[in-house]
Parts: structure tokens; sequence; C-alpha cells
């Protein structure tokens, strides 16, 4: 064996979360304000919140209690509980009859509880409002399942220590000395995590044990939440909480480990926390199934087996009411309510509920040495009283764990149970009390030892720190009131000779068990009365007498019990197929029998069985539930047993399976003691009802389906809410993967028949490693799952005694466990997993219109009406669920799509069938892409957008603005090389001003394995570059480093990247070097392409990059301001330029793309590290958001996700990844602009127009800039953006050269042909120019009056008093006359500069057509010239406009 640290064995300290607590921080009801809906305040606001969009689960509590006065008047602790549970339940059903009949008759799913008067409800706001109004209802809360607390300190503990210290402190052995008395004939009920019923601390003193060789689990637990199986018919502790609260109260193996209190007490129990944490609906159901316990099936109900004493170990927020109307039904009913005070330490105020309710009972925690414990909560309670009640051990309490051990636990958890126990041993012993909590509380307070700390208030012997003082169980049972007593003595003897052990059973006023002692002698004090006596041991006879106990007497009563005759028991072991099962083994419970093995045929044979009744039981493995029987031996007996299959809700079964071990041949990137790497799936696997297409393989000997935020070397039993979840455990141990060993995968077989293996090869344990093993996991493509294992030899660590073996599911709230630290595991053992009666249904979903795979879309399986399961395609549009043999209907929907249907047919279990599906949905173009609209100052424009649906379903849409402002054009920075720099500290215009709050944070984490961060790429989990390394590094989204390329093609270091899906590579920048886009495999790191110059863009270092997959261009940018677009890899001409803007923020550091809105994401390095959403074309702000964090200079990359959240990175110390709600862009509206209409729908095929008029009225000259965003139900792009620019000039002349004035359709007026006068303009033609016109249509133009007429001759036009600036000159042609190409040749040179030479119009376009040509020139001297110069024939236009453009340069 081994030495190692070793998993905690846990047992979560529940005082701190579970769901009942957390259901309720409801304030008091309210007057509700004018305006606000009838009910409003009665509504928790939580409730609000998750209804506001999507139906959620709450709980309606009603206003109705029962009037349980006369229950203190019942005699008798069934009659009492009885009358209770009737009354309440009687009120429930009366009071919750309409709400019910209601809800029902709207299809609501609803869950009533009587126990507290509430219904749980499944709705939406409108939903809540409506039963808020209600007159019967008092509050609406919030359904919440908190996290379990840990206890304070766990920590394993081995040996026998005969009784512990904390049970000889209360002074329990005195009690058991003095009054014979262990709490017989009292039943302790405790709500926890469930129980390990067979561990040998307390399996005898389960009530579904009780009658010796039998079990009978129905009435003694309860399963709400059906953790432990499905059906839950036997009780089990997956957390190990309620094992160890059990051991405290009543724990004794008869081995020396007395670690109980009230060791003769009996227990049943109420899983109420399914794992860390615990639901409402689980606590409320084990709260209600304590006044009435009822069988497997919930049915039934027995109130006369209720507990005298509940355990509630856990607690939640101070104040919180939900549980007090549950209590107080408890205590109404003679029930004890023992609660912990809470473990969240010593402020004062911190007492926790249901434990502060003055109607309970709270218990503190203090140590060996006497001194409270800090963590233990005080007083004063939010209830107004002293908390707690009393003080018990609870700091290094040594009690039983799952598995047959024990541990040391801390916190007031640990010290609730003595007080249970005293309650026990007191009610035992005083008949006077048993169900007298006012009486019992009493006791408890005046014996217990006072404590003076009035530092959270209170008074010396009653204070909000140790309550009435330390816990005295001699002291309570002492002064109990006994009434008259007596003794009953006896020998019992068989053949004349002491019978030692001999268990002697009365039952009458009270109820006692003893055991004959060394010379067969037996001794019960008891109240006086006429008790049944029964004596018997294995092998004999019983014997039953009626004895008479008298007042201050003694009654003998001797016994010789006759030798029972013994029979064969013999039978078969099969499952519930009819298959045998070699090598099952039957055993009696509770008796000296051996165990019987079956034969390869399934028989077994057990000779020499006392006459008598047994239970026996069949256990055929770990695959399979054990299989009891009830034997009435009286002679030669045949017991046959089918073993039903083990199965966790949704419906895994396991079974042994050939080994057929497949050597992997591809090594994994795992070493070390830690670690995990992403692996693709060649096929979808599914896990509890979901698809996956990648897994994460740990070195700690599991694969998980769904990202956890770290590996976890330490096991737990399974289902537990701890990480990782989603999983398939082959062995779950803290493993190592050495030089000599090796994590490796591969796959094998061809479609559908392949299988993905998992191979952990020669792993050893930390600090022995000569312990090795090895073990596979193999992922069947039609469904089954297989591990399996070599190399193992005895030692019981390598057979598994440390290690978890099974599935679970990504709550953590289900799981199929094949076995938890048991040495069970062999060479050559193999498991499979499967669901029996299924097979797949599997296919890929696609778009109508472009064919292209729909990611996201829901695939829902209906059966019976109902739904079995829901699945969601995954980035390539394929789904996979898993049904039943037979037909299955599919309902195919997606985000505005249309939802289709199908039926598939799975032939039989483990067949796949496949069923694509297409999807319809609308598709929007809007023509023009972008408006440009030069509008002279005081006059207003229109412009209108065709909208058209191309797609294959009805859309509607609707037209945002966003972005208005004034755009002020910057120019490119000039720098000195920065190539090396890492900030932009220091460069002219690094000072920015923070002038929004910091973004919206989803999560964020340190970048371990990254020396200094700087550009982040997005596949599946983010990428991050590293500066310092010159490498990548890939994380899950939850910062789990999962790969690391480096990147030796690197200049200076690698910057920014961009996925570029249709490639399936990550592009990056590269900084320094040939400053080109290097595009690589993200699974090797190996550039594959590339984007070298020259080009505009790479002359100097860009750090920033993002991909558009539209039309597959990048966009470029650096710290000089200017924003590249250039062609991406699919283009002949890739690297080419198609566009430029120059932001105004020129920091840009990183850049992202969000396709649903057409925008540019831009993060910056600056003083303030601002991030901005800018308009792809024009570079305008549309959204500005402060940075994560609070460092100047530390801004570096970014990228969008597939979700378009945002995803940067800080270069702050240390490298810290941030993911955040970037949201849309912020829409709002510009005074010169509107938008008409602003909203329709469209029919496939459908077109439809909207106007867009700009009123340049009060504006100054300069560009304005806003975005017109298309917002439409289509599935594919639901926004368009169409950028606005307007130009408002300083200056414009338009001139109908030879044509009378005309307004053209865009409205600008086109003034009458003119000669030139000094401070005016017009043309200059020393009297020769003529005009020609034509009534003949001209083509290519809908402006036919500014065609038809065209000045000849003229060499010059000039423009006076043209202020200084960029103008743009349009020339419009049309040759009218019969005029051959060549034959009339001119040059256009303005401002002295050839803009336009040999200007040939019927050679460029023909006759009678028109051409137009803009040219660009600066004006500097307040005069534009325009030279129309001659080369053959004379020189002609047909119209000239001249307008200012300040948003251009020279």
């Amino acid at each position: 064996m081994r030495s190692r640290i070793r998993k905690r064995r846990f047992a979560v300290w529940l005082a701190a979360a579970c769901a009942a607590a957390a259901l309720v921080n409801a304030p008091a009801a309210t007057a509700a304000d004018p305006g606000e809906n009838p009910g409003d305040h009665k509504v928790h606001p939580d409730v609000v919140a998750a209804t506001t969009d999507r139906p959620a689960d709450f709980f309606v509590l009603l206003r109705s209690r029962a009037d349980l006065a006369a229950a203190r008047d019942i005699g008798g602790h069934g009659d009492r509980v009885r009358f209770v549970y009737e009354a309440v339940r009687a009120d429930a059903q009366r009071t919750q009859a309409d709400l019910l009949r209601e809800l029902g008759e709207r299809g609501v799913r609803a869950t009533p509880f009587w126990i507290a008067n509430a219904v749980k409800v499944t709705g939406d706001r409108a939903l809540v409002a409506d039963i808020a109004a209600r007159d019967e209802v008092v509050s609406i809360l919030p359904d919440r399942e908190l996290a379990l607390v840990d206890p304070v300190r766990k920590e394993p503990a081995g040996g026998v220590q005969g009784v512990e210290w904390n049970v000889e402190q209360v002074r329990a052995p005195e009690v058991w000395n003095t009054f014979g008395d262990r709490g017989e004939g009292v039943v302790v009920g405790t709500i926890d995590t469930g129980a390990q019923f067979d561990h040998p601390a307390i399996a005898r003193r389960y009530r579904g044990a009780e009658r010796p060789g039998t079990l009978d689990h129905a009435y003694s637990w309860f399963d709400p939440s059906r953790v432990c199986g499905s059906p839950s018919v036997v009780p089990c502790d997956n957390i190990g909480h309620g094992t160890h609260v059990l051991g405290t109260i009543l724990g004794d193996d008869g081995a020396g480990n007395q670690v109980g209190v009230a060791p003769g007490a009996t227990w049943i129990a109420a899983k109420g926390c399914e794992t860390t944490g615990c639901s409402t609906t689980a606590l409320l159901a084990a709260g209600q199934w304590m006044l009435a316990p009822t069988d497997f099936d919930g049915a039934n109900p027995r109130p006369d087996l209720a507990p005298h004493v509940v355990n509630n170990s856990w607690a939640g927020p101070p104040g919180d009411p939900l549980f007090r109307e549950v209590v107080r039904t408890w205590v109404a009913a003679g029930i004890f309510p023992v609660f912990a005070a809470g473990n969240i330490g010593s402020a004062c105020g911190s007492a926790q509920s249901p434990g502060d309710y003055p109607e309970s009972y709270a218990v503190g925690a203090h140590d060996a040495g006497g001194a409270i414990a800090s963590f233990s909560s005080r007083g004063p309670s939010a209830f107004g009283v002293v908390k707690p009640d009393v003080v018990a051990p609870g700091v290094n309490v040594r009690s039983s764990v799952p598995g047959g051990g024990y541990a040391y636990y801390d916190g007031t958890s640990m010290a609730t149970p003595h007080v249970t126990a005293t309650v026990a041993l007191a009610w035992s012993v005083s008949h006077a009390l048993v169900g007298d909590v006012a009486a019992t509380r009493e006791l408890l307070d005046a014996a217990a030892r006072p404590v003076d700390d009035v530092g959270c208030g209170g008074v010396g012997e009653h204070n909000n720190v140790w309550g009435h003082g330390r816990l005295d169980a001699f002291e309570v049972v002492s002064r109990a009131p006994k009434g008259p007593v007596g003794t009953l003595t006896g020998v019992v003897h068989s053949g004349g000779q002491p019978l030692v052990g001999a268990r002697v059973r009365v039952e009458g006023p009270v109820g006692r068990t003893v055991a004959t002692d060394s010379v067969g002698g037996y001794q019960l004090r008891l109240p006086v009365g006429r008790y049944r006596l029964t004596i018997g041991k294995f092998g004999h006879l019983d014997h039953t007498a009626d004895v008479e106990v008298r007042e201050n007497e003694s009654t003998a009563h001797d016994a010789d019990l006759a030798v029972a005759p013994r029979h064969t028991v013999s039978g078969h072991v099969r499952d519930e197929a009819g298959t045998p099962l070699p090598g099952a083994r039957v055993s009696f419970p509770g008796t000296p029998l051996p165990t019987a093995v079956a034969d390869k045929t399934g028989s077994y044979v057990v000779a020499d069985v006392p006459q008598g009744h047994y239970d026996a039981v069949a256990e055929g493995g770990d695959c399979l539930l054990p299989a009891r029987a009830h034997v009435e031996v009286e002679g030669d007996t045949t017991v046959d047993f089918a073993l039903p299959a083990k199965s966790d809700a949704h419906g895994h079964v396991c079974s042994p399976t050939a080994s057929k071990w497949v050597s992997a041949g591809t090594v994994l990137p795992l070493s070390g003691w830690e670690g995990a790497t992403q692996v693709a799936l060649p096929f979808p696997v599914n896990l509890y009802g979901q698809s996956y297409r990648t897994a994460q393989v740990n070195v700690n000997g599991y694969l998980n389906f769904t990202p956890s935020a770290a590996g976890r070397p330490l096991n737990t039993p399974i289902p537990h809410g701890d990480e990782p979840n989603t999983a398939v455990y082959a062995f779950w141990d803290d493993l190592v993967v050495d030089a000599a060993a090796s994590v490796r995968s591969e796959v094998v077989g061809t479609a559908p028949d392949r299988a993905f293996v998992v191979e952990w090869r020669n792993v050893t344990f930390p600090g022995t490693p000569h312990l090795r093993v090895g073990f596979e996991v193999v992922l069947h493509e039609n469904g089954p799952i297989v591990v399996q294992y070599q190399g193992i030899d005895d030692d019981p660590v390598e057979r598994g005694a440390s290690a978890t073996v099974g599935v679970e599911n990504e709550a953590g709230t289900d799981a199929l466990q094949y076995s938890a630290d048991r040495p069970v595991l062999g060479d050559a053992t193999a498991v499979v997993f499967r669901v029996p009666g299924t097979g797949y249904v599997r296919g890929t979903v696609t778009d109508a219109n472009d064919g292209k795979p729909v990611a996201g879309a829901t695939v829902t399986a209906v059966r019976d009406g109902a739904e079995d399961q829901v699945v969601t395609t995954d980035q390539d549009g394929v789904y996979q669920v898993r049904a039943r043999v037979g037909d299955v209907r599919l309902r195919f929907a997606a985000r505005d799509y249309g939802a289709e249907e199908a039926t598939a047919r799975v032939e039989a279990e483990h067949a796949i069938t496949v069923r694509d599906a297409t999807l319809r949905t609308g598709r929007l173009e809007a023509r023009p892409a972008a408006l440009e609209i030069v509008v002279p100052p005081g006059q207003s424009r229109t412009r209108t957008v065709t909208l058209a649906n191309t797609g294959t379903a009805e859309l509607s849409w609707q037209v945002k603005e966003a972005g208005a402002s004034t755009t002020t054009r910057a120019a490119p920075r000039e720098l000195p090389d920065t190539t090396d720099a890492r900030t932009t500290r220091g460069l002219p215009g690094s000072e920015v001003a923070a002038t929004a709050p910091p973004a919206p944070v989803l999560r964020s984490w340190t970048a371990t394995g990254v020396q200094a961060g700087w550009g982040v790429g997005y596949r599946d989990g983010p990428w991050i570059s590293d500066q310092g390394g010159a490498r990548n590094a890939h994380y899950t989204d939850d910062g789990v480093l999962d790969k690391l390329h480096a990147a030796p093609w690197a200049g200076y270091w690698v910057g920014d990247m961009a996925y570029v899906p249709s490639q399936g590579l990550m592009c990056q920048n590269n900084i320094g070097g040939d400053n080109g886009i290097h595009c690589w495999n993200p699974d090797t790191g190996e550039v594959v392409d590339r984007i070298t110059g020259p080009h505009p863009w790479n002359g100097g270092d860009k750090r920033a990059l993002a991909h558009r997959p539209d039309d597959d261009t990048f966009y470029v940018a650096g710290w000089e301001g200017v924003v590249y677009r250039v062609k991406g890899l699919s283009h002949p001409d890739r690297g080419a330029v198609v566009g430029r803007c120059v932001a105004a923020d020129p920091n840009i550091s990183g850049l992202g793309w969000n396709s649903a809105f057409g925008v540019l994401w831009a993060a910056t390095n600056s003083s303030s590290d601002t991030i901005y959403a800018l308009n792809p074309d024009t570079c305008q702000v549309l959204k500005t958001l402060g940075a994560p964090d609070n460092a100047p200079w530390t801004g570096a990359g970014l990228e969008t996700d597939d979700a378009g959240r945002l995803w940067v990175v800080s270069q702050g110390s240390p490298t810290t990844v941030y993911q955040l709600d970037g949201g849309v862009p912020d829409f709002t509206d510009a005074p010169w602009l509107r938008i008409s209409p602003e909203t329709g729908a469209l029919s496939p095929g459908g077109s439809a127009r909207f106007d867009v008029r700009v009123d340049a009225t009060g504006l100054a000259p300069g560009v304005y800039g806003a975005t017109a965003i298309v917002v439409s139900t289509t599935g594919r792009t639901r926004t368009v953006a169409i950028p606005i620019k307007v130009v408002v000039p300083a200056h414009q002349v338009a001139l109908n050269s030879g044509g009378t004035p005309h307004v053209d359709a865009a409205g600008d007026t086109w003034a009458l042909d003119r000669a030139y006068a000094p401070g005016g303009h017009g043309f200059l033609d020393d009297g020769r120019s003529r005009v020609v016109s034509t009534t003949r249509p001209i083509a290519g133009t809908d402006e036919q009056r500014l065609y038809r007429n065209l000045r000849e001759g003229a060499y010059e036009y000039r423009f006076d008093g043209v202020p200084n600036g960029v103008y743009a000159v349009e020339l419009k042609f049309a040759e009218l006359g019969r005029t051959r190409p060549n034959s009339r040749l001119f040059d256009v040179i303005a401002e002295d500069r050839l803009l336009l030479p040999a200007v040939d119009v019927v050679g460029a376009v023909g006759r009678l057509t028109a051409m137009d040509r803009t040219v660009h020139v600066e004006v500097t001297d307040g005069q534009l010239n325009l030279r129309l110069v001659d080369r053959r024939g004379a020189p002609i236009v047909n119209a000239i406009r001249v307008t200012h453009r300040p948003d251009l340069t020279g």
C-alpha cells in the first residue's frame, strides 16, 4: 500500500446551503403602490427576475393554516401525529383546490405540498401576476438551490478508539450505566444526504433492519429526487454527511467504535440534499415525509411511523421564513426539531434559518477544551430571540463515513446530533416527556452548563454565543420525570448452559432491547406495567412470555431456549432476463450463516439453516441491484432470485463484457500530475440527453464533455454536484503520467461502427511509482461506452480502492456508479454502460436558403405526445438523439426559422437512423448597401432603400438608427518604429479620457502558461498569444489550458488572431518579419497558408486582426489608426485592399467582427484602454465600452465568440482574460435624420422600401454620419447595417450646360448655364461656343434633361469665391450628334492638373449615351478653374457640379 493525501471524506456542511432555506429571503408584505398590479407586493423580486422572459419554477404560499390547538391534548405519539397530519392535509386540500383546478385547466405544471400549504408552479410572469392577485395567496417565493458548505474541517480517522471524547464530554456513558438507557424505543429521523445503511456503526439500529435477518426499506428511507436509484429503494449517501451525523447520534459497531450518544435509538432517513446542494422541492418533500412516512412511491402514508425527533444539520440565510410552517407542524405533532445554528462565523446575528426560528432548537459548537468554535454562528436571531439554544461538541468529532470507515469533521452539523441523541435518551427513559416539545426544551435549557459571554447580547446564563450553555445529557436524563419504575432480570440458558449474546426485547409502556452478558444474564430498569418479552438467538427457537414490572420491585424471568432444527436452503440466481449469474452471492444478513456462491448454472446451496424467519439477500456484482426474499424455513426450502439491473434516472445500465483491448497510437499532450487536453470526436457522442463533438481528457483518469474549471485529482462518489461533470470516469484517482507512461487516442472501425479510444497507458500514483495501471474508455459510435483495464495487480490501489468508476450527467445530479473506493477492478475487467432498448437518430439541419448548416437548432424527440429529449445542433448543424426502438417524432426548430417535423424509425437497439432536416427562413437584402448624401445647408434630401426577401419564409423588419454623430475626419498618425513596443505610452494621442463605464464582465481568469498575453482568437474556447514566448495557448471558456503551440515563424512576436471557418484555420498577425498574416492548423499549430506583401497595409507592423466570413475579408489595423479591409485566402488577389478608414482613437490593439450586427469591435491600448464598436466602412463609433480593469496601457487583443460576446486580454500582471457582454450598438436618433416607414413584413420574394430623409437645416458645413440598422426575423443574418454618410458642403454649384434650370430626382437643383463674370461662375469661350440639343432619348440615365443639351466649344469653366478645400467635380457627357469614335478628343484639366486625358465620349460609351466622370481637386486660392482643352474637335460638356467635400483631403 502507499501513503498519500487522500480525498477528504467529505460531509458537506449542509448548514448554509440547502434550497428550502434558499427559497425565501421574502420581504414582508407591504401595501401595493398606486399603479401596481394587484398582488405585486406578494411577489419576491427574484421571481419577477426569473420569469421576465421565460417560464420558471416558483412557490405559492397560501394564507390558510389548520387549527392544531387540540393536538396537545391527544395522548400517544401515533395518534397525535395522525391528528396533525389529517388536519394539515385537509386544510391544504381545501384551500389549494381552486388554485390547482385553475392551473390544471391552463395546462400548468403544479406540485402541492400540504406540510406548508404551498404549491410549486412552473409559469411565466403573466401567470405569476394572475396567481398573486388571488386573495388566498400570501406570497410567491423563488425556487432556489444553494451550494452546500463543507464542514470546517474533514480528516480521515482510522483504528478502534472506544468511546469518543465528545460522547464522554456530554456524559452519555453515565446515562447508559446509571439508567440502563441508550435511547431504546425512540425513532430518530434525519434530513440530510442519506446514509450508508449497512455501515457497521449504524446498521443494527436501522428501522428497516429491525427484525433480525430482514430488510424492509419502505417507510424508513425516502429519496424524493431519486439520487440513489430509480426507483430509489435502497439508502445511499453520495456525500457522506448524513452517515457522519447518524454515527454521532447512535453509532456503535459492537467492535469498540462507540461514536454515538444514544446507541439504542432507531433511525430512519430522508435524502433532502441531493449532492452538494439541497433543492427546495426535496427539502419540503422530506419535511412532509417525516410527518407521515410513505412507501417508495410516496403513497400509503403512515403517520403512526413518524419519528420522535428530527435532526437537521443544514441551514440557509438568516431570517428565511419558508420552513417555519414545517417546523411548527412538527412541534404540534410532538416531533422535536433540532437544527444546526450555522457555520458562518463569529459575527453577531449570524444564526441561520431554520435554526433561528423561535420554534427550532438550535445548536452551536465548542471544542474539546470547552472553547466556543470560531465558526459557530451567533445570535441574536432575525426573529428576535436568543440563539443558539445550547452548544455541543463540534470540533474534531470522529464518526462514521461511507465505505465503512471513520473521519473527523468540524462544524455545527457535528454538534447538532448530540442534542438529537440527548432527546432520544430523555424520551426513552421518560414516557411522560414523549411528544412534549416545550417541556423537553425547558429540560435541555435547565440542564445545560451555562457560560457567561454577552459579546453578542443576552444575559450571563442565556446569551447569543452559548445559549443556555454546554449540553449535559446526564443532567437532562437525571432531571427527566420517570414515574414509578421497577426491574426485570433473568438468566437465559440453552441445554443447561448460559447463553451469551441472546437478544432480550420487551414491548409495552416502553420498548427496550438488551443482550445477555457473559453468564447469560440480563437486567432492564422499566416503568411499571405489563410487557411482552421475547428472547431469541440464532440457532435457537424464540421464547416469549408476558411479564409485569412493579414499582421498586425486581421481577425475575429466566428462559431455556431450545436448539432449532436445521434445514437446507437452495435455489438459482438469475438476472431479470433469466440468465444465470455464476459467482452471485447469497447471504442471510444478521446471521452467522456462510455466504453461498452460485456455480456456473447460477445454483447455490446453504446447508444447516436453523428453523426460523430470515431475509435472504442475493448479490450479483456491481451492475445489478441486490434482490431480497423473506424466507420462512420450516424444512428444506427453495428460493430463487431475479436480480434487477442497477440504473440511473436516465436509464443507463452496466454489465460485464469481454475485454477487447485497443493499443492506441496517437500520444496526447498530457504529462505530470495534472492537466487536460481537448480532443475532437470523430462522431457525435451522447451522454445524458445531449450530444457532444469534443471531450476533455484528464490526467486523472476521466474524460468529460463540458468544460470544467480545473481537473480534480481527488475523487468523490457520484453523482456529485462539484466538477467535473458530464463525464466518463474510467479510473478517477490521483494519477501521474511520468516518463514511462502516456495517454493516447485512436479511432478504429468504419462508419457507422467506429469507436474512439482513449488509453491511459502504464500510469502511476504520487509517491508510489511501483504501482502501475492501464485502462481505457471506448466510445462506440452506436452508443455503448466501455471502460476496460489491463496490467492490474493485486494491490488494492491498482484495483480501485481509491478510484471512482462510472458515468455522470452535466449537473452532477444523476449518475451510474460502478464503484467508488472499492478494490473491484482486475486485469481484463471490462464494463459496458448502455441505455437498453435505444438507438440513435442522427442528421444535419440546414438552411433552406443557402444549404449551409444551422448551428444551435433544437431537435426535440417526442414519444407518446410528450417531450422525451431535446438536443442542440453543433457548429456543423449535426444533431444526434437517443430514442427508443420504434417510431419517434422529431421537431426541428431554431430562432427565426420555421419549425419542421418528421418521423424517424429506430429499427433495433444500437441502430443509427439518419434523418436530415431543412429549415426555412427569410433572407433580407438591402439596396443600396450604403448611402452617401450631399445636402447643402438649409436644404433636405430623401433617398430610398429597397428591401427584398430572397428567402423561403416570411420575415418582419424594423429599422433603427445608431451612431449618429458629426464625423471629424482623422488623419493617420505618423509613428516611429514601434515594432517591439507593447504599449502606446509616450505616443501622440495615447492619452485618451475614459468616457464610458466598464463593460459587463461575464467571466475572467488568469491565463496560466502565458508570460505576456496579447492576441485573442476564438475556436471552441479562446486562444491567447504570448508575446514573451512566441507561442499560442488554447483554453476552455472557463480558463483550463489544453493546448500550447509554438510559433517559430514569428518576427518579434505574435499578434492578434481571427478564425477563418471556411478554411478551418486560425490566422494571426506577425509583428515584425514579413508583417504578414499567418494561418495555422489549430490542432497542430503548423502554418499552412499566409498572406504577405508588399501591400499598403503591411508596410509596418499591424497588431490587430479580424475576419469577416461573409465575403472572406480581413480587417487589419495598427497604431497609426488606419483600419484596412483586405481580401482573404479564397481570393486570387489575396491581400488586396478593399477599403480603409481612419479611427478617431488610433491606438488599436485588437479587432473582432460581429456578423449579427455588421459591427467591427476594436480594443485599444491607451491610458483608458477603451473598447469601441465601429462602423466597418467609416470607422464611426457606434458604441463605447470602458476597459474591464483599471490598469492603463494594458489593452491588447480582442475577438468575438459564436454568441457575439467579446473576449479581451489585459497585459497586466498576471495576464488576465475577460469575457464581456458587448451588447448591441447603442440605438440613438439623429435630429437631422428621419426614416419612414420603420417597420414592415415581407413574404418570400417580396420587397419594400423605406425613405431616408436628411434635413440640413441648422447644420454647419461638415460631415455627419449614422447607421441604419435593419433588424429582421431572419435566421442567418438578423441585421443589415447601412452606413449613412451625409456631407454638408460649404459651397456647391450645379450647372445644366446648354439647358434650362432643372431639379433632378434626388432633389438637387441644376442652374441655367451662363457666361463667366468676375465674382461669379460660368464658361469662357471667346464667343465661339454653341448649344447643341436633341429630343431623342439618352441611354443610361433617368435624368434626360441633363443630357439632351450640351455646350460645345467652351474652353474653361471658372468658379470664383470658392472656399479653399477639396472639391468633387462631377462632369456629365453625352454625344448628341453623329460624331465617330476618335473624332472628338479633349483633356480635362482642373487646378492645373490633368485629370481626364483624351476624353472620347463616343469611343467610351457610344452616341446618345450618358457618361459620368468625377474628379477631385484641391482649391487653395479661392478660385476653381476647370479647363477643357481640345485635341481633335471641340470639347463638350452636358452638366457640371462642383461640391465642397469636407470629408476628403487633397
